[in-house]
């Protein structure tokens, strides 16, 4: 809302690749992530192991709420770009 990318440090329970295109994240339904999500769907996912550093950018979209997880908002990842 500042108008720069702010990081969100997310664990390895909140990231998962639902296919080569496609990711799911989850968040706190009130934290300013999923604030930020919702307002402009910007994301880039960056993952770092022994091999390399990775930059995966794309669109998030908001997913139903899910009621055994009221507390967590839920999105989609539409990849764009994958940046080694």
């Amino acid at each position: 809302d500042r108008g720069r990318p702010h990081p969100a440090m997310l664990s390895s329970r909140e990231v998962f690749a639902v296919n080569a295109h496609v990711l799911s994240l989850s968040t706190t339904m009130t934290s300013g992530t999923a604030s930020n999500l919702r307002t402009n769907g910007h994301v880039t996912v960056i993952l770092a192991d022994q091999d390399g550093v990775y930059y995966i950018k794309g669109r998030a979209e908001p997913l139903p709420a899910d009621p055994d997880r009221a507390m967590l908002a839920l999105f989609s990842v539409h990849i764009s770009d994958v940046l080694e």
